[in-house]
């Protein structure tokens, strides 16, 4: 009984991975350093999503309207994202449309994207957030 009992108090003792996506609210500051750093934002309409394995490098087919940051942008964009939201990651579907922070992995050959000709990646959930608010927000101010 007592091995019971120490098998219980040091199991419930172990640490276990935990995943929470608690972004902050946009602010100026961190808005135009998340749009410096950011190296191609589009306005795209979702045209296909592809599962993966589980939550394992889906990909997005997006159809790109509008080219707001990058240069030499496709049409198409084929882009991996991670869709854990716990994990700061999206949950899209096909017919939505957004602005996509993305990472061009075109020129580096990131791992295995490169040979299914993606080259490029989603920035987790609160950059991109703040990449929108940027748009949105503070362009749109100095507009008027």
């Amino acid at each position: 009984m007592r091995v019971f009992i120490a098998v219980l108090i040091i199991g419930f003792m172990m640490p276990v991975a935990a995943m929470a996506c608690s972004c902050q609210t946009p602010t100026e500051a961190k808005a135009k350093k998340a749009y410096a750093i950011t190296e191609v934002i589009v306005r795209a309409r979702v045209e296909q999503v592809s599962g993966g394995w589980g939550t394992m490098n889906p990909t997005l087919r997006l159809g790109v309207t509008e080219v707001l940051k990058g240069e030499n942008i496709p049409e198409t964009i084929m882009a991996n994202y991670n869709s854990n939201t716990a994990a700061c990651g999206y949950s899209y579907k096909e017919g939505d449309e957004d602005i996509f922070a993305l990472f061009d992995t075109r020129e580096i050959g990131l791992t295995a994207n490169n040979a299914r000709g993606y080259g490029y990646r989603l920035m987790q959930a609160c950059h991109g957030a703040n990449v929108k608010y940027f748009i949105e927000e503070i362009l749109k101010e100095g507009q008027k």
